[in-house]
């Protein structure tokens, strides 16, 4: 739906997602619709470091607040968040679109200090 948003009237929704049900075989989906993540990583009981871009559409803030209520309790879980960059963790402005995964970059090295210092943390 997203997607859809970006060019209004130039994608059939049901269509795409008519394709992308038949891109896998049934059992892929029932598989993925059964998975519950959050509830799999509740259960573990070691170190974990979740981060999110807050311009991805893909794994959407509203995403990561379903990982912040179910782990934001526990003091070996941290969880962050980047205002600015995008699914790929490259920055960017205004609303992500598919056409910033072609452009090259780099991870922001804010971002590979936060794993690092996360990293020498947990081994402490």
């Amino acid at each position: 739906m997203y997607l859809a948003s970006l060019t209004p009237g130039a994608i059939d929704v049901e269509e795409g997602l008519t394709r992308l049900r038949r891109s896998a075989p049934e059992v892929y989906w029932k598989d993925l619709d059964a998975y519950r993540p959050t509830q799999t990583a509740a259960a573990l009981t070691i170190p974990m470091l979740i981060l999110q871009g807050a311009r991805d559409y893909q794994v959407t803030l509203a995403d990561l607040q379903g990982w912040r209520d179910a782990l934001g309790g526990r003091a070996n879980v941290t969880i962050k968040s980047y205002p600015t960059l995008n699914h790929l963790f490259l920055p960017g402005e205004g609303k992500s679109t598919p056409s910033e995964y072609d452009r090259a970059g780099h991870i922001p090295d804010f971002v590979l200090d936060d794993i690092a210092d996360w990293i020498r943390k947990i081994k402490t």
